[in-house]
C-alpha cells in the first residue's frame, strides 16, 4: 500500500480510537466539498480481497491507485457534510461491475512476462490473500516495459540475497507507486483470483463536489 498510506491511516486511528471506528456501521456514507472534484470514493471487500475505487463523474473514469484515491478523500475532523448531487448507489454499482470486468478480462488471455516480472508474479501468487499482495498482482499483472524491468530487476536481486518477503513487498509497493501503468486486459500466466459482483460488500463510501 506503500509508507504514505500506511500512515495516514495509523494516524486516523491514533485520533479516533479503534473502538470507536468498530462501531461504526458498514455502508455508511457521507460526502464533502473538494476543490475541481466531483465524484465517489467507493470502499468494497470481497472475501479477504479490499477495494479502493474513486469514480469521477466528470470523465467518468474510475481510479484503484490508493496513493490516488488517500489523496483525494483526505480530510479534516470537523469538516462540513454535503449532500451528493448524484445517485450515490447507481455509481457503487458501475464500480462494483468495473472491477468483476476487470477480473474477466484478467482471466480472458493468459500473456508471458519477461524476467524478473514472471519471477515476482509467481511469488505473490503464493502469498496473495493480504490486501496489499491483491492490489500487487494487479499491477504486476500488467507486463512491464523494459525501462522498468531494469531497475525491478534490482529489487528482485536483492531479494534473491536476503529472501526477504516483507521486504520485497515494500520494494514492490514503492515501486508501484512511483511508476504507474494502466491496467492490462490479460494476465499472466498465473492464476488470476475470480471475483463475483454478489461478492463485493459496501464497507463505506465518500461522495466529493
Amino acid at each position: 500500500m506503500g509508507e504514505f498510506v500506511k500512515q495516514e491511516l495509523l494516524d486516523f486511528l491514533k485520533r479516533v480510537g479503534e473502538e470507536r471506528l468498530k462501531r461504526i456501521p458498514v455502508g455508511v456514507g457521507s460526502g464533502m466539498k473538494r476543490e475541481g472534484q466531483h465524484g465517489l470514493f467507493v470502499y468494497l471487500k470481497g472475501g479477504d480481497r479490499h477495494f479502493w475505487a474513486y469514480y469521477d463523474l466528470t470523465t467518468n473514469k474510475i481510479t484503484e491507485r490508493k496513493l490516488d484515491v488517500v489523496r483525494l478523500i483526505r480530510c479534516q475532523e470537523g469538516t462540513t457534510r454535503v449532500e451528493p448531487d448524484f445517485d450515490v448507489y447507481e455509481i457503487i454499482d458501475k464500480v462494483k461491475d468495473s472491477i468483476v470486468n476487470r477480473f474477466k478480462q484478467l482471466q480472458a488471455s493468459p500473456l508471458t512476462f519477461k524476467a524478473p516480472q514472471n519471477q515476482i508474479v509467481n511469488l505473490l501468487q503464493t502469498i496473495r490473500g493480504q490486501q496489499q499482495v491483491d492490489s500487487l498482482l494487479v499491477y504486476y499483472s500488467t507486463p512491464l516495459p523494459n525501462t522498468l524491468l531494469r531497475p525491478l530487476r534490482k529489487i528482485w536481486d536483492q531479494y534473491r540475497k536476503d529472501n526477504e518477503v516483507a521486504r520485497l513487498v515494500e520494494s514492490l509497493t514503492i515501486f508501484a507507486d512511483a511508476n504507474p501503468v494502466a491496467p492490462a486486459v490479460q494476465s499472466g500466466a498465473a492464476e488470476v483470483p475470480t471475483v463475483q459482483k454478489d461478492d463485493l460488500k459496501l464497507i463505506c463510501w465518500l461522495a466529493l463536489a
